[in-house]
């Protein structure tokens, strides 16, 4: 049986308050060290699972949260849609149909027509598709597909060329056959004069012209492809 020892202190009657204090603190503080040391090992090897599931809570509500982190992207009507482009196609020509090829040079030839019902003024011509510009040079080299003057046919020949015809001039010129001039009616569509240097276009009233074109529904002119008529100069 284990042995109860029982101290009995006498205090003066002044100092009894503050010693029961003393006491009181002292009790108290050596209550926390007895409960220190006597904790329960079972409530030590609970706390590290304890943090570990904390932890794992933690981490999964922090993952969660990271889900939608990122801001949301918000646009405008006028972000969303491209710029409209103020080009039309016609501030390109090469967008515009036969444009893309339009320099490429143009041959001239002499089928044995002739301007006078004598078959003396040689005719020789030249075809120009829709958006190529109409070109006449000075003089010309070509493959003769008709006997003229003193040379035969398929002789290459350096002719000059003179002035352009008009459309009437075209639809009434001749053409030699076995030594005689026949008249010939063409039915081509001439350039008009003074469209040197330029293309030639259908106008707002439907006429050929090389000044004022019309727009077709993609914005492109109206070209038209002509035929251009000029006299042969035979060299001296």
């Amino acid at each position: 049986m284990a042995e109860i020892v029982l101290v009995v202190e006498v205090f003066p009657a002044g100092q009894l308050a503050s010693a029961m204090t003393l006491r009181q603190h002292a009790y108290a503080r050596r209550t926390r060290q007895r409960a220190a040391r006597n904790r329960s090992p079972s409530r030590a090897d609970e706390s590290p699972n304890m943090n570990v599931y904390a932890r794992a809570a933690l981490y999964s509500v922090f993952l969660a949260g990271c889900s939608n982190t990122e801001p949301a992207t918000t646009s405008s009507p006028s972000a969303s849609k491209p710029a409209a482009s103020t080009a039309s196609p016609a501030d390109s020509l090469e967008k515009c149909m036969n444009c893309a090829d339009s320099d490429r040079l143009v041959p001239w030839f002499f089928i044995g027509n002739y301007l006078d019902s004598r078959c003396t003024q040689p005719v020789l011509h030249a075809t120009f598709e829709a958006c190529q510009s109409v070109v006449a040079p000075t003089s010309v080299s070509l493959d003769l597909s008709e006997p003229l003057g003193t040379h035969k046919r398929y002789d290459r020949v350096n002719l000059g060329l003179g002035r352009q015809l008009t459309e009437v001039e075209v639809k009434n010129l001749y053409r030699k056959e076995g030594g005689t001039c026949r008249p010939e009616k063409a039915s081509f569509k001439v350039a008009p004069a003074g469209c040197e240097g330029k293309r030639v276009c259908r106008n707002e009233a439907g006429q050929l012209s090389c000044n004022a074109c019309s727009r077709l529904p993609n914005g492109c002119p109206n070209f038209e492809g002509t035929r251009v008529y000029a006299l042969g100069v035979l060299p001296r």
